[in-house]
Parts: structure tokens; sequence; C-alpha cells
């Protein structure tokens, strides 16, 4: 069965969550979030995430089982033509096959459809080689991290235009 990629509906939280968990097992220097804070989130949690206002997500699908996801927060830090690209992910035994570019073409084309937002920034480990390369790929380029002390250490700042 070739994989989908889909937004998720908020009934799916729990499936969504378990991707999310995995993720943070299996990855923890690709997300600023950690697995031990994750898990404590209530369930409002994870249906807010997958049906607010706010967030765009996407999983891919691989017979009927969530294998990757990717999302975006609108709006971000209160600048409304700003979206932050959150929680690239595939699992170990699907990467390889383009789902994280599939993941991601899905979330762009979504975000370029949105008149408010024009600029789409994300943060990433220059340890994650390839979801650097995936994000230069798609016009991402580096930009210098704020001086304003929140910047998160280790983590090279992404922008391109919507």
């Amino acid at each position: 069965m070739a994989p989908r990629i889909i937004e998720p509906e908020p009934n799916e939280w729990r499936e969504y969550r378990a991707l999310r968990l995995e993720a943070l097992q299996s990855d923890p220097d690709a997300f600023s979030a950690t697995y031990d804070e994750a898990v404590l989130r209530p369930d409002e949690f994870w249906i807010q995430r997958l049906g607010g206002d706010d967030t765009l997500n996407f999983v891919a699908i691989v017979e009927d089982q969530m294998v990757g996801m990717v999302g975006a927060y609108l709006a971000a830090h209160d600048d409304p033509n700003c979206a932050v690209v959150i929680g690239l992910y595939v699992s170990t035994a699907y990467r390889g096959l383009g789902l994280g570019r599939r993941l991601m073409d899905a979330l762009l084309k979504r975000l370029a459809q949105l008149p408010t937002v024009t600029m789409i920034r994300l943060g990433v480990s220059p340890k994650q080689t390839a979801a650097l390369g995936l994000y230069q790929a798609l016009g991402f380029e580096i930009v210098p991290q704020p001086e304003d002390g929140d910047a998160m250490q280790d983590t090279l700042r992404m922008e391109r235009a919507a």
C-alpha cells in the first residue's frame, strides 16, 4: 500500500501522541521538548494540538499506521505572519522513502494557501544532517539567532518565505 499524507483528526490523538513519544525517545536531540515533559501532558493537549486553530499537522500513513509527522504553529511568537515548523519525524523503519519530503511538501503547500503567513521558520540541530539537507533543498536558509537569550543552544534557525 502506498503511503498517504493526511491531516489527522482530533479523534486520532492517541496514535499521534504515541508517534510523538516515539520521536522524542528515538531522536531526543531533534526536538526542543523532552519525552519526560510530553508523556505528562493531559489528553486535552493532544486533542487541541490536532484540532486547534493555531496549528497545522500532517501525518504519513502506511498500512493504516502513522509512521511520520510534521506540524506548524501559526502566528508563532505573536507574529501573525510567521509559521514555525515543528516535529518533523519519520519512524526509523520508514526512513529513506521520501516521507519527510512529502510531509514537508504538504505542510508548505498548505501554509502557502494561508494569506496571512508570509514567513516560515524552523530550528534544526546541526547533528540532524538529513533534516538540514532537506530544509535547504526546500529553500530554507540559515539566519542569525536573535540575541534575546531565548534561542535554543546548538540549534540552527532557518527561514524561508511562504
